[in-house]
C-alpha cells in the first residue's frame, strides 16, 4: 500500500486542475447560455484614439480606444479614421465582442 501513495501524491495536482479546468468550463458555458437566452447587447460609443497594424507572428489591426484596444478585421481598419466615432457592440453578460460599427451622423 506505500508504494501508491508515490502515485496518489503525483496524481492527485493534475485531478484538482482538471476539476477548475471543468469549473471555468461550465461558468462560461452558463454565461454564453444566458447571453443566448436574454438577446440583450450593450452598445458603446467610443472615440477612436489611435489605429495600430500589428505584423508581429501573422498581420493583427487594432484600434485603440482610451485604455481598451479592439482587433478588427483590415476592411473596418480602412474604414474608420482615427478621431471617428464608433459602436461597439458586446454581449450582456459574457462580456464579448459581438460587433463594431462606424457611427454616421
Amino acid at each position: 500500500m506505500q508504494g501508491y501513495w508515490g502515485l496518489v501524491l503525483l496524481v492527485s495536482p493534475m485531478v484538482i486542475y482538471f476539476i477548475y479546468q471543468l469549473y471555468t468550463l461550465i461558468r462560461i458555458l452558463q454565461r454564453y447560455s444566458q447571453d443566448i437566452g436574454a438577446g440583450e447587447k450593450i452598445v458603446r460609443t467610443m472615440q477612436l484614439r489611435d489605429r495600430q497594424k500589428i505584423s508581429r507572428g501573422g498581420q493583427r489591426f487594432q484600434l485603440v480606444f482610451g485604455k481598451s484596444r479592439l482587433d478588427v478585421d483590415e476592411a473596418f481598419y480602412q474604414l474608420v479614421a482615427v478621431g471617428d466615432q464608433v459602436n461597439v457592440y458586446t454581449a450582456k453578460h459574457s462580456g464579448w465582442l459581438l460587433d463594431a460599427t462606424r457611427e454616421t451622423s
